[in-house]
């Protein structure tokens, strides 16, 4: 691999260097924002996860059909 960077064109050289700093320099400056992307999902569901539903019916032949969302905030 060494070899065949070396036997390269200096501009094909800079080119490589360039191109993976910018990918390494992407990916720190992504760590942070990722990582407070998860916490924030994680508070999210702990904060969620205290709401209690209750459902009652009275009769025969009842049937409860769909999808409840609480949201707070």
């Amino acid at each position: 691999m060494l070899n065949w960077f070396s036997q390269q064109d200096p501009a094909v050289k800079a080119a490589i260097i360039t191109g993976c700093a910018g990918i390494i320099g992407i990916l720190i400056s992504c760590v942070p924002k990722f990582l407070e992307l998860l916490n924030a999902k994680k508070k999210g569901n702990e904060k969620n996860s205290s709401i209690n539903i209750t459902q009652s019916t009275s009769g025969n032949n009842n049937t409860f059909i769909g999808v409840q969302n609480n949201k707070e905030g």
